[in-house]
């Protein structure tokens, strides 16, 4: 920015001088308006290639596919919530054999399922531990 001391006495440079001083100070605001537009699309590009980086799109086995049923379910052994193409559908027997037995009795007394409820697990491991009996603790 030009300084009072340059401005001369005569009206003529006077007139002149005030000018370049308006049209300095338009520059310099229209520069400075550059520079934060500039700064903030500089910034999300970053952010862009960040997020691309740090959290890049699933493979393509793991969305659902055509038929899959992506309701939620729950853990029959944690009590966690899953999309049920995620998870282990296991589907108890129909047999009247089978459902005249003491044991599957007393399995559907203790866990709380009916007969002909379908139990769904997370994952395999939880299946093997809801069979052998075992109990969630969480963080272990």
């Amino acid at each position: 920015m030009l300084s009072a001391s340059l401005i001369v006495k005569s009206k003529g440079d006077n007139v002149i001088c005030s000018n370049i001083l308006r049209v300095l100070t338009a520059t310099q605001r229209s520069l400075a308006v550059f520079a934060v537009i500039t700064t903030i699309l500089i910034i999300w590009i970053c952010m862009w290639l960040f997020y691309k980086v740090m959290y890049p799109r699933p493979p393509k086995s793991m969305m659902p596919k055509e038929g899959d049923v992506t309701t939620p379910r729950t853990c029959n052994f944690c009590g966690h919530s899953l999309a049920e193409y995620r998870g282990v559908l296991e589907t108890q027997p129909h047999s009247d054999a089978m459902l005249a037995t003491d044991e599957v009795v007393a399995d559907t007394a203790d866990t709380g399922t009916t007969k002909n409820q379908a139990l769904f697990f997370c994952n395999y491991e939880h299946q093997a531990d809801f069979h052998a009996g075992k109990t969630y603790k969480a963080h272990s």
